[in-house]
């Protein structure tokens, strides 16, 4: 019990040399954690299986404490996606030409990202921005500002 007692401790004390300990060491730290993942892999997914409904009710109070921390994490989250397609789409409006620069204050609701083709819009919430970032990048999406966007769904 002590021991953990000083690990705690110790971990609280020295954050910040984790951190630049987890970013220097990243690809080491996730090459044990897959090894250690496939070494041991019956048992975790036996010991995930027992143990699912505890997990879920966890979360379901984790989520319950936390709901304002988590949705602010997450539109920032969003946020930061927004920006890094604009910025690969050109920063401005690929109709009327409206040009916004992106900074902490600016107002990114100016700009909708518009499928080309709107039968392939289909993702889950969990890959949508890796998703989204991909057909940025081969061409599937135009930047659009709001008013072009709505004239553009107006006509179809």
């Amino acid at each position: 019990m002590q021991n953990k007692d000083y690990q705690k401790n110790w971990r609280l004390k020295n954050k910040d040399k984790i951190k630049v300990y987890r970013k220097k060491n990243l690809e080491k730290i996730n090459s044990q954690r897959r090894a250690n993942y496939r070494k041991n892999r019956k048992k975790l997914l036996k010991w995930k299986h027992e143990h699912k409904e505890q997990h879920r009710i966890t979360n379901k109070i984790w989520m319950e404490k936390n709901r304002i921390k988590w949705n602010l994490w997450q539109k920032e989250f969003y946020r930061q996606i927004k920006i890094k397609g604009v910025k690969l789409l050109g920063g401005k409006c690929q109709k009327c030409e409206l040009i916004v620069k992106i900074g902490k204050d600016e107002n990114l609701c100016i700009f909708d990202f518009h499928h080309l083709n709107p039968e392939e819009k289909e993702y889950h919430s969990e890959t949508k921005t890796k998703k989204l970032l991909e057909e940025i990048k081969t061409g599937k999406i135009m930047l659009l500002c709001a008013n072009c966007h709505r004239l553009e769904h107006h006509k179809s």
